[in-house]
């Protein structure tokens, strides 16, 4: 691996926040917040929310074209505040006034002014980081759940194969900004003889942030996973096995026409499951480490400012996440139904993850129904906590095949 990750949609939106407006030449730190443009005749302002950041500027416009240029000065100096309102870094009005100017301050500040923006280049900007996406749906697939006996018939049959299909409805809120998303996932998994099985999740994602630049952005992942049966009792068992993990991200807003990464990972994990007569039980742990790429052939800019960010992200640390968390089953209604209880919670460690959103936790609850010893239907809500300034609440729908 050769770069980090972290979180990839925070990451793809933080290449997002540094590439220039559509209509603009795209060529400076100025084009970053051109978007953000306001006033009439000569005055003109900028005050850039960037996802809880913001950036503020005015300059005498004498042309009135909306653009900073020729012997235009500022009226006022660069300031920018980090999410929590404080003030991290200024310009100073003799040495800092036309473009030109700008620029070299915002090249010889660089790492300072992403800290504000983009905090540790890790900034949640839509809540749909990789780790988030890919955690919750591979980890939470490693955890046994309630068996009725309907299930439990399927699998003394030796019926060994799974298909599974979820379709996911998710509202979220980052830094005081409403998004909503619909996430598809694709599962199949087959147990081979002597219990050892192989798992494959393809999940999609598309989400939509009511911000100031209306993005939009989309994620697919792939996950490859093996784990086998260490050891077996009566009523209990201990698995362990390994994953490997991509995902490519691509987004697309009013400021920029697309940017996008790849993040791509390795890990192991454990789990052990003990049955009762009355509900199953199942503890796990996983580790995995993952790193992120941004392509430059993916950034649709030749602004020097964004270039430097470009690297900055690939320099980034790599995540080394630790992931724990239990599933409570039990069988209903005669054994033809089930309810679960999932908490998971996820600990991500790097020197570049800001303070807040260096951990989380989700919860859920979900319901299933067997019409029949190989057809399952579930239904299911769960909530995403401790992330700072950031909201998920997700409901599912989704069904099980088994063959």
């Amino acid at each position: 691996m050769k770069k980090t990750c972290t979180r990839l949609v925070v990451c793809s939106l933080l290449t997002l926040l540094v590439l220039p407006g559509i209509g603009f030449a795209g060529d400076d730190f100025f084009d970053v917040l051109s978007w953000a443009i306001e006033g009439s005749g000569a005055d003109k302002t900028i005050d850039a929310g960037l996802y809880g950041a913001l950036a503020t500027l005015a300059w005498n416009d004498e042309n009135q074209n909306g653009d900073m240029d020729g012997d235009e000065t500022l009226t006022d100096i660069i300031r920018i505040y980090d999410r929590d309102g404080n003030l991290v870094i200024e310009s100073n009005m003799e040495f800092v006034q036309n473009r030109d100017d700008i620029e070299e301050w915002a090249l010889e500040n660089f790492d300072l002014i992403l800290s504000a923006i983009f905090p540790g280049g890790l900034n949640m900007s839509t809540g749909d980081t990789a780790d988030s996406i890919m955690l919750g749906i591979s980890f939470g697939d490693k955890l046994s759940k309630a068996s009725p006996a309907r299930k439990e018939s399927a699998e003394a049959a030796s019926i060994n194969n799974e298909f599974k299909g979820v379709l996911e409805y998710v509202s979220l809120s980052v830094n005081d900004e409403d998004g909503d998303a619909t996430s598809i996932l694709l599962g199949y998994s087959h147990e081979y003889d002597g219990g050892a099985e192989l798992g494959i999740l393809l999940p999609y994602r598309y989400t939509t942030m009511d911000d100031a630049i209306d993005s939009e952005s989309h994620f697919a992942g792939l996950s490859i996973s093996g784990k086998y049966p260490i050891k077996k009792w009566d009523s209990m068992v201990w698995d362990a096995g390994v994953e490997v993990f991509g995902s490519a991200y691509y987004l697309t807003s009013d400021a920029i026409e697309h940017a996008g990464n790849l993040q791509y990972g390795a890990g192991a994990f454990s789990t052990f499951t003990k049955t009762f007569s009355f509900a199953t039980v199942s503890v796990g742990v996983d580790y995995r480490i993952s790193e992120i790429e941004v392509r430059e052939s993916w950034i649709d800019t030749d602004n020097q400012f964004v270039e430097k960010f470009i690297d900055y992200l690939n320099d980034l640390d790599s995540i080394k996440t630790l992931t724990y968390g239990c599933n409570i089953g039990v069988p209903l209604f005669a054994d033809a139904a089930a309810v679960n209880l999932e908490i998971i919670r996820s600990d991500f460690s790097s020197d570049d993850i800001p303070d807040g959103r260096d951990s989380q936790t989700t919860a859920g609850l979900s319901f299933s129904y067997y019409p029949s010893d190989t057809f399952e239907l579930n239904v299911g809500v769960r909530e995403t906590y401790e992330l700072e300034d950031i909201d998920l609440v997700s409901v599912y729908i989704g069904s099980v095949y088994r063959f």
